[in-house]
């Protein structure tokens, strides 16, 4: 529903007015939301996909350097 700005006669009140979005939760925000509500973590595969990254770019130089010798 847009409501027209209220005018005064010398000015417009509210003519810029314009109305604030939804809120969305951030993933931390959200994720903090439910550990306070005591429901149960979901497992946080991008941390798991992290670990799992940079433990192969640290073994392939290592693999690179024993398939040499």
């Amino acid at each position: 529903m847009k409501t027209p700005p209220y005018d005064t006669g010398k000015i417009k009140i509210g003519c810029n007015y314009t109305p604030p979005r939804a809120w969305q939760p951030t993933q931390s925000e959200a994720m903090l939301q439910r550990a306070l509500l005591g429901e149960k973590p979901a497992i946080d595969t991008s941390g798991i996909y992290i670990v799992l990254g940079c433990a192969a770019l640290m073994a392939l130089p290592w693999l690179v350097l024993a398939v040499q010798s």
